[in-house]
């Protein structure tokens, strides 16, 4: 890894640790082995998970409301 790229892991590590308890840094640390840009990476992929979910819930309430103006 380039020396930017170990700058932006670092900066995006520290962001993290701002933003989420120490028990779910924890969870997210354990899940990855102890690797800081592995538990960036990992709460990244459950913000797009969490994303796509609710993209579909909207869609089914949409389709659950017209049902019911029927």
């Amino acid at each position: 890894m380039s020396a930017n790229g170990e700058l932006e892991s670092h900066a995006a590590f520290a962001l993290l640790e701002l933003m989420v308890s120490p028990a779910r840094m924890a969870r997210l640390l354990d899940a990855m082995a102890g690797d800081r840009r592995g538990a960036v990476q990992l709460h990244k992929w459950g913000i797009a998970v969490s994303g796509a979910i609710h993209e579909a819930l909207h869609v089914t309430e949409l389709a659950l409301r017209n049902a019911m103006d029927v």
